[in-house]
């Protein structure tokens, strides 16, 4: 067994933390990889935990990103990951350690999740929130977990008795459509009866208020296929094209996210967060723009698990 937690986040420096765990045998070679790192560049709020379970047979990972006052994430870091994800019943086990979190810490915060384990048939994933998981299989996308906001539907419907109310926010946002320019959009939030006021429809923390409905996801897999698993935060997926204006930047996102180390991914990550962009602000003039960069307090925490059966990572 060997286990890994992102430790160290009161450091008034920004944090890289990089640990590899990999599956090893006297009897075998190595078929399972398993890495993870945070880059703290905003508010300090992105976890990872990851482990090997050789005994058990399978890996795990989880990645963390808060949001509110920072007692709620700072308290679920301290919980212990391997002893959730190593039971038969991650989500069951989390929740309850969640109705043991302080009511004072509680209702001012709260985290999105993403966790799996990956054996050697399959690969079991949860996710709450706007954090993401993807899985490739042989080099194409198998799966990709939606994010819980106003434009999942599923959720939409779920929070109509639960009465909340949907609120745009006061400024728009920018967000890449290539890997040089971006464009504006304004996102929404959820306010809830207790009156949480989240981007999330789902989140751990705020007294339960979103209620949950967890994403699950199990990929099978033959022994022959090459798998790659990535969890992030969405201080990764907003600085990557999953969908783009560019298909040749597209492509050569996926193909990264494919084929990169963690480590790679995450100084890729960085760098974009700290680049000069096209910004284009106004629809009805699309050639004009402006050229800007995220101030140093602009940019987000990343956070990301990397699982791979074929190479290290």
């Amino acid at each position: 067994m060997s286990t890994f937690q992102s430790e160290a986040e009161n450091s008034n420096e920004t944090l890289v933390v990089e640990q590899e765990q990999q599956l090893q045998s006297s009897s075998k070679p190595r078929t399972r990889f398993i890495n993870g790192l945070v880059k703290q560049l905003g508010s300090r709020q992105d976890f990872v935990s990851f482990g090997t379970e050789e005994e058990l047979g399978f890996d795990w990972g989880v990645v963390l990103d808060g949001h509110g006052r920072s007692e709620y994430i700072n308290y679920i870091r301290l919980q212990n990951w391997r002893a959730i994800m190593i039971s038969e019943n991650p989500w069951k086990t989390l929740l309850t350690y969640l109705i043991k979190v302080p009511e004072w810490i509680d209702c001012c915060g709260g985290s999105t999740l993403v966790m799996m384990k990956a054996f050697e048939n399959r690969i079991e994933t949860t996710s709450v929130g706007d954090s993401g998981i993807v899985i490739y299989k042989n080099g194409h996308l198998a799966y990709r977990s939606k994010e819980h906001n106003s434009k999942n539907e599923a959720e939409v419907e779920r929070l109509l008795p639960m009465g909340a109310k949907y609120e745009k926010m006061d400024r728009p946002v920018s967000y890449p459509v290539t890997g040089q320019n971006m464009k504006m959009t304004y996102k929404e939030y959820v306010i809830f009866r207790n009156g949480t006021k989240i981007a999330p429809t789902q989140s751990l923390g705020h007294r339960g208020s979103t209620g949950f409905m967890p994403e699950f996801h199990t990929e099978y897999y033959e022994s022959s296929d090459q798998m790659r698993c990535v969890l992030f935060t969405d201080g990764f997926s907003d600085m990557h094209l999953f969908e783009s204006e560019s298909e040749e930047d597209r492509v050569r996102d996926e193909q990264d996210i494919l084929t990169m180390s963690a480590t790679e991914l995450i100084d890729k990550t960085e760098a974009r967060w700290k680049q000069n962009w096209k910004i284009y602000y106004d629809p009805a003039n699309p050639e004009v723009y402006i050229e800007d960069k995220y101030p140093e307090k602009g940019c987000d925490d990343i956070g990301i698990v990397v699982w791979d059966n074929t190479k290290e990572v």
